[in-house]
């Protein structure tokens, strides 16, 4: 998958100290986050799988069905973005 980050996206690398790598990333959505423990935080062992896991967390919220391999009804108008595999599919 092509690297893709909305603007609205914000990112940090936490490195906590836990022995495994898999959530050294993460990444929310700038726009709404308030630090609520509801609020949708995307975690990864690189920026991309944070951002990734957020964007599934966003869409799946809003009830988007998210199939990456078969194309995606995303909600784009809503959230601001295209769906991911349509965007790594363009030329």
């Amino acid at each position: 998958m092509n690297n893709f980050k909305p603007a609205w996206v914000k990112t940090s690398f936490e490195y906590p100290p836990i022995p495994i790598r898999q959530f050294d990333w993460a990444a929310i959505d700038d726009r709404s986050y308030g630090g609520d423990p509801s609020d949708p935080i995307g975690r990864g062992a690189t920026e991309q799988e944070a951002i990734d896991d957020l964007l599934d967390q966003v869409c799946m919220a809003r009830g988007a069905d998210i199939d990456h391999n078969n194309g995606c009804i995303a909600c784009a108008a809503e959230v601001g973005i295209a769906c991911r595999a349509t965007e790594s599919n363009q030329p």
